[in-house]
């Protein structure tokens, strides 16, 4: 974490300390529950592509896939992949060979 700069009065001090723990605490959910939930339960092993429609608990309620959020999903953790955290468990196969492609080709400078 970014250290806070004593010379900021202890009012500024105290917005940029909630930022702090804002940020870290967004990361987290993010990271350890956001992501694995989609990672989860989201892709169509049957079809292809990624279900959208799922309920608290990771069951499909609807099947149909709309291209802009298929698109969007890809993008969302391609971009994670490269940019955020790096891990095994974190990526399917398809999701890294895209990231990496998509890299590439210049889609993310």
């Amino acid at each position: 974490m970014i250290g806070i700069d004593p010379n900021l009065n202890t009012a500024h001090q105290h917005e940029v300390s909630a930022f702090h723990r804002l940020a870290k605490q967004y990361q987290e959910e993010l990271l350890g529950n956001i992501l694995p939930f989609w990672l989860t339960n989201s892709k169509d092993e049957k079809n292809g592509g990624f279900f959208t429609c799922l309920d608290r608990s990771g069951n499909v309620y609807d099947t149909d896939k709309f291209m802009w959020l298929q698109g969007r999903g890809v993008w969302c953790f391609s971009y994670m992949y490269n940019n955020v955290e790096q891990k095994k468990c974190m990526v399917l196969p398809l999701w890294k060979n895209l990231a990496v492609m998509l890299k590439v080709i210049g889609i993310f400078l």
